[in-house]
């Protein structure tokens, strides 16, 4: 069994990406699998913050979307948490860039979507990301100076400008496995992620793709270009706000 490697994009605050990716991690264990995980901010400092708790359509999406999957396979979750309005990721964002330097990234990510998804907190707040910072064994001075380092702002917004560019995300999950399949946003059974990675496994993939949007093509690029590609569609946050 060749090692599978995947890139699954996701933003701390994203519930589609939180389920996904309990379900996928337990997929995964059946495989040789080296995943990257790339976080990505869906709401910039500059844009207003939504009140995710008392939307209403929102709410109804996330129940039909969501609910579904996590009554199957017992998440829990508050859907959506009672945080308003729903915080802003950079910090969270600089704090995972600090950690994966310090080889510390997957605990600190999953303390933090836990702290925001199970315990209600409020993750755009310094405080907040410290305590969880110091339980994942992270020095307390280091990830604090971190969080307003004009030099790792700057690593991150380049970080996010490249994904855009060679991944070229569009929804919340984004998952790349070995360049065989590519999951854009969606949920799945434990059992269709299993077929997802038995095809990256394998490199059994279509000879073309499938594409419901022309506009995912940039200029000049046809379905050829994506040759060796299969393309699953699903419901998510867009990466211009998760709305």
């Amino acid at each position: 069994m060749e090692t599978i490697r995947v890139q699954f994009i996701t933003d701390y605050v994203c519930p589609f990406c939180y389920v996904a990716k309990k379900i996928f991690l337990e997929a995964a264990k059946d495989f040789d699998v080296q995943v990257e995980w790339i976080s990505f901010e869906s709401t910039l400092p500059d844009q207003p913050r939504e009140d995710v708790f008392h939307n209403m359509a929102k709410k109804r999406q996330y129940k039909k979307e969501i609910s579904p999957y996590v009554k199957k396979y017992s998440i829990p979750i508050h859907l959506p948490p009672a945080v308003i309005p729903r915080p802003y990721t950079r910090f969270a964002a600089l704090g995972g860039l600090y950690a994966e330097e310090h080889g510390h990234r997957e605990v600190y990510d999953q303390a933090v979507t836990d702290a925001y998804f199970l315990e209600e907190a409020d993750i755009g707040q310094e405080e907040v990301l410290l305590s969880i910072a110091e339980q994942a064994g992270l020095d307390r001075a280091g990830f604090i100076a971190a969080l307003h380092s004009d030099a790792l702002i700057r690593r991150l917004e380049e970080k996010e400008r490249k994904v855009l560019e060679e991944l070229s995300p569009k929804t919340l999950p984004t998952i790349i496995m070995d360049g065989a399949v590519r999951l854009e946003g969606g949920i799945y059974t434990l059992e269709k992620y299993r077929q997802f990675l038995e095809r990256a496994d394998k490199k059994e993939v279509a000879a073309k793709i499938s594409i419901e949007e022309p506009a995912f093509f940039r200029d000049g690029e046809t379905e050829e270009d994506f040759a060796e590609l299969q393309i699953f569609k699903g419901q998510g946050c867009s990466i211009k706000g998760c709305y």
